[in-house]
């Protein structure tokens, strides 16, 4: 597999990589804090979203326990979320069942128990893509301890996978898995001190607002312009 890693300082440049990745792939978005990671991430899911893409948006650090080595939790709860969306067919809510079964410390602790979450969270991914394959976004996606079990079975059901890491969090040996598995990765630079100030200027408008999240967030990385 032909993995690619590119270092884009204009946002603009990084929006138009990510609107460009195949389906059934992986592109990793790393950069350290306040490089706005998670602002042009929901930018293109809502791009996406406009243009009539089903995005599944998964906050890795929401609903996750210290347990959960793979990051199933914050799966389970993406695809809570955004059932609806999905067009869920027979198969899906079966298949969350399962996963929710075996979401537990206890699971973990067996080999046979992580092979039937593997063999269940593969199943549920395929039924979110039963009525066509989905773009799967995970911020955050280090904060998990193995976070490459949720993003390859995501990539090996046919989604187009878009995971948002801090450079340097993950351990040495899961950087290095991330890289061998990734098929491209995107390097951010921190942000200027002002375009951080902006980010969260509109972050806290965002919080205000409630009746508006989705614009409020959609336009806040520094360069891009509005489509």
């Amino acid at each position: 597999m032909g993995r690619e890693r590119i270092e884009l300082c204009g946002r603009d440049e990084v929006l138009d990589a990510l609107r460009g990745t195949p389906g059934a792939s992986l592109t990793v978005l790393r950069g350290p804090t306040s490089s706005g990671r998670t602002a042009l991430l929901t930018r293109i899911g809502d791009e996406l979203r406009e243009s009539g893409s089903t995005v599944l948006f998964v906050d890795a650090v929401q609903d996750h326990a210290d347990w959960d080595r793979f990051g199933v939790r914050p799966l389970l709860a993406a695809v809570r979320r955004s059932f609806e969306q999905l067009d869920p067919g027979l198969e899906l809510p079966g298949a969350m069942r399962s996963v929710r079964h075996l979401a537990t410390a206890e699971t973990y602790e067996s080999i046979a128990g992580r092979s039937r979450l593997r063999a269940e969270t593969g199943r549920l991914l395929a039924a979110v893509g039963a009525r066509g394959p989905v773009t799967v976004a995970v911020d955050d996606a280090d904060h998990v301890e193995a976070p490459l079990f949720v993003l390859a079975e995501a990539r090996r059901a046919g989604h187009r996978v878009l995971a948002a890491t801090r450079t340097a969090q993950l351990p040495t040996e899961q950087v290095a898995e991330v890289g061998d598995v990734a098929d491209e990765i995107i390097d951010l630079p921190m942000l200027p001190d002002e375009a951080s100030v902006e980010i969260l200027r509109r972050a806290a408008r965002s919080t205000r607002d409630s009746s508006t999240p989705c614009g409020a967030r959609s336009g806040c990385c520094s360069g891009a312009r509005e489509p």
